[in-house]
C-alpha cells in the first residue's frame, strides 16, 4: 500500500443528479428522501433503494435495541457482482476523501470509497496522533502525525480497513473499500438508494461496524425502481 470530512454525510440529492443521475432515479429519490451514491454512472438502469434494519433486540434478558437509529447512518451499503456473471460490468474509479482527527476522534467514523481512492488523514487537534491499520485489505502505519499536519493513504484493495491511534486506543475508524461506485451510506433511519445498475446478476451488501454483514442477491432486469429491503 503507497501512502499517500463532524459526520460525514452524503453530498445533497441534487447536486449528486447533475453529475449524471438519470432522471428515473432521481424523481424517485426526492420522493423518498433519500441521497444518490458520490459518483452517479452514465447509464439508466434499475435503482435499487430500500431500509436496512438491525436486528430486533441485541440482549435477550434485556430487550435492548441492537442498533439505535442514530447508528444505522454508520451502515455502508455495496455491490457486488455475482461470481460468474462474466466480465465486470460495473465501473468506478478512486476518489479523493478526508478523514479529520478531532477531539481525539475521527470524523467520520465510517467511510465507504472506491477501490484505489486516496483518503487523507488531517490532524486538527493540538496533540500528536499515530494512525496504523492491520487488517487483511491493507496494512499501514502513517507514524506520528504532528497537528495541523496532513498525510494521504491509497486504498488499492476491496474490504474493510480498521483504524487506530496508537496514542489514543479508544479511537477506531473504518474505511470500507468498495471494488466499483455503487456504495451509499445509509440514512439515521435507515433508508438507502443506489446508483441506477445495468442488467445483471448481483449480491447486495450492507456492512456495520457492530452488527457485520448482511447481504442478498438480486437480478436486475429493465429499468425501474426496485424495494430492496436488508436486515441484520
Amino acid at each position: 500500500m503507497t501512502h499517500l470530512p463532524a459526520s460525514h454525510p452524503a453530498p445533497d440529492l441534487l447536486s449528486r443528479a447533475r453529475r449524471g443521475a438519470p432522471c428515473l432515479a432521481l424523481a424517485t429519490a426526492v420522493v423518498c428522501g433519500l441521497g444518490l451514491a458520490e459518483i452517479a454512472p452514465a447509464h439508466a438502469g434499475t435503482v435499487l433503494r430500500g431500509r436496512v434494519s438491525p436486528p430486533a433486540t441485541a440482549d435477550a434478558r434485556t430487550g435492548s435495541p441492537a442498533a439505535p437509529a442514530t447508528q444505522l447512518s454508520e451502515v455502508v451499503v455495496y455491490i457486488t457482482e455475482k461470481p460468474g456473471s462474466g466480465k465486470s460490468r460495473l465501473p468506478g474509479r478512486g476518489v479523493r476523501e478526508t478523514i479529520d482527527l478531532d477531539d481525539d476522534r475521527f470524523d467520520p467514523p465510517v467511510l465507504a470509497v472506491t477501490v484505489r481512492s486516496k483518503v487523507r488523514f488531517r490532524n486538527r487537534d493540538r496533540v500528536y496522533h499515530s494512525l496504523f491499520s492491520v487488517t487483511p485489505a491493507g496494512r499501514f502505519e502513517l507514524g506520528s502525525l504532528a497537528p495541523g499536519k496532513h498525510r494521504e493513504v491509497r486504498f488499492n484493495h476491496p474490504g474493510v480497513n480498521n483504524l487506530f491511534c496508537q496514542l489514543h486506543p479508544a479511537s477506531a475508524a473504518f474505511v470500507v473499500v468498495c471494488p466499483n461506485w455503487f456504495h451509499t451510506l445509509a440514512t439515521e433511519s435507515g433508508d438507502y438508494a443506489l446508483p441506477p445498475l445495468p442488467r445483471g446478476s448481483y449480491v447486495v451488501h450492507a456492512w456495520h461496524p457492530r452488527l457485520g454483514e448482511t447481504r442478498r442477491s438480486v437480478e436486475v432486469t429493465g429499468r425501474d425502481v426496485l424495494r430492496f429491503d436488508l436486515s441484520f
